[in-house]
């Protein structure tokens, strides 16, 4: 059989009972390049006495991928009324065709492994043409002096820019590169905060000069300061500011 072909079946145990019964042990293997792990399925089938001229084989699931018991329990519900009408017609070929039933059930659960992978991949290929990101962070308070150094020093090692207005609450801003702003993010979340959270992340597909809200490293700046190159960027600017700081700057002092 062609089925055959492109599957492997890797183990197969058979134990004669005293009561002349034949137990198997099948395991059957699709093997893929998309999945991670090969999607495998373990049927134990049962060869009573009077198999096949008197009665049908037994089958069941050991292990079926990605199956919930409520699942499995319906999976094999179904093969055993595949195997009673197979067997009512072919009788001998009942075993062949129950194997065949189930690596099609395999084939629709590879295909829909693949579907996934190439959903991960369409989403990975998305994210790496998106080079750019910017981000906002919004802390407790932003005090001690060797976390202020660091929020500035690690900024201008990674070559994006951005703001930081000090005191309560801190606000952090940065835009760069994809990787540099992800990196920077990372290595702040690791300082000690009483609060910390990162209120907007988003991805840019090209970051101009002209198209940055700050032109220069991250550096301490007054409330004022800090959101007026928000309001000159225009609407999308004001957006990240409130999306950001979860608050209005309508009237914003020193």
């Amino acid at each position: 059989s062609q089925k055959f072909d492109e599957y492997v079946v890797t183990k197969e145990e058979s134990l004669l009972s005293d009561l002349g019964e034949v137990t198997l042990d099948v395991e059957l293997v699709v093997r893929s390049p998309f999945a991670e792990k090969d999607v495998t399925t373990t049927m134990c089938v049962l060869l009573p006495k009077g198999y096949p001229s008197v009665e049908p084989p037994m089958l069941s699931l050991r292990s079926f991928p990605s199956l919930q018991r409520c699942e499995m329990e319906d999976r094999e519900e179904k093969l055993r009324k595949f195997v009673q009408e197979t067997w009512t017609e072919t009788r001998d070929a009942v075993l062949f065709e129950s194997i065949n039933y189930l690596l099609s059930e395999l084939e629709q659960k590879l295909d829909q492994l693949q579907l996934l992978e190439v959903g991960r991949m369409s989403k990975k290929e998305s994210i790496q043409k998106e080079r750019f990101a910017r981000a906002f962070c919004l802390s407790h308070h932003i005090m001690g002096s060797a976390k202020r150094k660091a929020i500035e020093d690690w900024s201008r090692h990674a070559s994006i820019t951005g703001g930081a207005k000090y005191g309560y609450p801190g606000y952090i801003y940065v835009e760069g590169e994809y990787n540099a702003v992800e990196s920077y993010i990372t290595r702040l979340k690791a300082l000690t905060w009483k609060a910390f959270s990162v209120t907007l992340f988003e991805t840019l597909p090209c970051l101009s000069d002209e198209g940055r809200i700050f032109k220069f490293p991250v550096q301490e700046l007054t409330p004022s300061d800090f959101v007026q190159p928000f309001r000159r960027f225009g609407k999308n600017g004001v957006r990240v500011l409130a999306e950001g700081s979860k608050r209005d700057f309508k009237d914003v002092r020193d």
